[in-house]
């Protein structure tokens, strides 16, 4: 099965509402579409005109024959019950957003997974499920399940050799998404309406993103994180390979005591190093799997881009997981996300050669 399910939508709409910060995004879908396993490609320089055309005037076009747009695919983040929130890193292999942070997200399986609210949803849920297993914090520890994520959790643990661990199954409610996904066919036929945390992007991709957000009924202590995300068999139940990549619990009271927004990337710490990170990565010791703080990892001294730098972890946070940290109010971010998409598809825009490492202030740069 290929990596990326979609087709192309070439009538879309966005309006913003810059008292609330909400995104309201309205697409219209083919009835027939032709299913592509390619990505559209990057157009930061139309995204800078869509994007100052929405914080500016509070509406634009975001697809067009020529500019056209993917379909929104579907991702979620877990937040737990003391407001941490938990993501990934991309790898130094990802074809996009090399060793940005980042939510949980991924294509259909199929482009019908795109055409109904409630798979839409069951798509994000399985992203999360997919990337992500949680245990807790116990000498013979629990695997955490959720009702929504069970199935697809347990197949996880199956593939990291986790499926001996007994469940410790925790409630789990979706955060109100502020924004809105309206989707109708070409010819004006409703086909739904998704509350979500929404997002877009032209820098590496002409893209979209219907976030949701799963307040889990469990402290940030008592986990750890496991990244499971990899190339599955064709029955899913192992890997060809497993990309083990870092993963993060992070305090949103971190980001808001440490940076003051301005106006621009710096303000905010972005492609800034981290102050002592909370980061896990696993490891097979025989036939248990050990959860451990990376320490001289080779990928602790890549930034964006896979960039060599001279700082470790840095911090910058890719599109979903800025719109989720907008959805959830954190200060820098709050309000503030198509800012710096902008910000981000500027730097993109000016300086094509230097490709994702372009966010990286000089100072960061590794030396040769």
């Amino acid at each position: 099965m290929p990596e990326i399910s979609q087709f192309v939508v070439e009538q879309a709409y966005a309006v913003f509402n810059q008292k609330t910060g909400a995104v309201h995004a309205t697409f219209y879908y083919p009835r027939n579409p032709r299913e592509t396993n390619d990505r559209l490609g990057a157009a930061p320089k139309w995204g800078v005109e869509v994007l100052e055309s929405l914080i500016h005037e509070g509406a634009a076009r975001i697809a067009t024959p020529e500019h056209p747009i993917s379909p929104p695919t579907a991702g979620s983040i877990p937040v737990t019950k003391d407001g941490r929130i938990i993501c990934t890193r991309r790898d130094n292999g990802a074809p996009v957003h090399k060793m940005f942070q980042a939510g949980y997200s991924g294509f259909a399986k199929t482009p019908d997974e795109l055409y109904t609210e409630k798979e839409m949803l069951t798509l994000g849920r399985r992203e999360s499920a997919e990337e992500l297993v949680l245990i807790t914090r116990d000498r013979n520890p629990y695997l955490i399940t959720t009702e929504s994520t069970r199935e697809e959790t347990r197949m996880s643990a199956k593939r990291l050799g986790l499926d001996h661990l007994p469940e410790r199954q925790v409630k789990e409610e979706l955060i109100d998404g502020k924004d809105t996904l309206k989707v109708y066919y070409e010819d004006g036929e409703h086909l739904f309406t998704l509350p979500c945390f929404f997002t877009m992007l032209w820098n590496i991709d002409s893209s979209s993103i219907a976030m949701q957000m799963r307040k889990l009924d469990i402290d940030s202590d008592e986990i750890l994180p496991i990244d499971a995300e990899g190339m599955f068999t064709e029955s899913g139940d192992a890997y060809k390979v497993h990309f083990n990549r870092e993963s993060f619990i992070i305090d949103p009271d971190y980001l808001i005591s440490r940076f003051f927004t301005q106006g621009n990337l710096d303000d905010i710490g972005y492609a800034h190093p981290m102050e002592n990170p909370q980061v896990f990565q696993s490891h097979m010791d025989g036939k248990k799997r050990i959860v451990h703080t990376p320490h001289n990892s080779h990928l602790e001294y890549l930034g964006p881009g896979a960039t060599p730098v001279n700082q470790p972890f840095l911090w910058a946070p890719q599109d979903t997981l800025r719109t989720c940290l907008d959805g959830l109010e954190v200060q820098e971010y709050h309000k503030r996300k198509l800012h710096w998409e902008l910000e981000i598809d500027k730097a993109f825009a000016e300086n094509p050669k230097q490709g994702e490492a372009c966010v990286i202030p000089p100072q960061f740069l590794a030396k040769d």
